[in-house]
């Protein structure tokens, strides 16, 4: 045996052992999954989401739109899917469909500069004119008939709060620290709505859907 065999074996095992590591890391399919591009919105759930799709041998790519346009790009297939929304999206949106089960919760509230501005209801909106972020379903179902107005990120809702053209600004919890404007800011008290997120697929691919819900299930 030549006195190099052993180096020349263990180089060998070395270059066999890496490329099992290379095979193992290609075995992972990508997904793209659509995302709102704002972080308070899909920020909790794409992490939950990356940690399922891992255990099922996915890696996920984000893809990060407007908000309305992430819903809509899902349901027209361009991607696998969407990160998070509502119970009723599937219905305006049916060929999206949900987990059986919610993969995060979040929290609305009401936003003002005017701590005389008392908002603990829908209801209470309905003396004031009101901003809300386009494509946030939960909020588009419940301003129907009051003074609303439809921004596209909420820099643009705050700006129109400090120039007194809104009186309240419907948000997300946490999105005060994701704005440009943090400081005169009064939240309400109470939650106007809690509510739990379901995971999307768009209908092709549905055989997802129930290893999803069994891990979801699981934990």
């Amino acid at each position: 045996m030549p006195r190099n065999a052993p180096l020349i074996i263990l180089l060998g095992l070395i270059c066999f052992y890496q490329g099992m590591s290379v095979g193992q890391a290609n075995a992972f399919q990508q997904v793209t999954i659509c995302r709102a591009e704002f972080p308070s919105i899909h920020l909790g759930a794409s992490d939950e989401l990356e940690k399922l799709y891992k255990k099922l041998g996915y890696k996920v790519a984000f893809k990060d739109l407007p908000n309305r346009r992430s819903l809509l790009e899902a349901a027209r297939g361009v991607c696998f899917g969407e990160v998070a929304r509502i119970e009723s999206a599937t219905l305006r949106y049916p060929s999206l469909l949900r987990t059986a089960h919610p993969i995060h919760t979040i929290r609305a509230y009401a936003y003002s500069l005017d701590e005389e501005v008392q908002v603990s209801s829908w209801g209470d909106l309905n003396n004031y004119s009101v901003g809300i972020i386009r494509g946030e379903l939960y909020a588009e179902e419940r301003v129907q008939g009051k003074n609303f107005f439809l921004a596209n990120s909420y820099d643009e809702l705050f700006r129109l709060l400090e120039r007194k053209r809104l009186d309240v600004v419907v948000g997300l919890e946490g999105v005060v620290g994701s704005s440009n404007m943090t400081s005169n800011i009064h939240k309400s008290d109470k939650a106007l709505w809690e509510f739990p997120l379901y995971h999307l697929v768009h209908r092709k691919n549905a055989h997802i859907l129930p290893k999803l819900n069994n891990l979801i299930k699981q934990d």
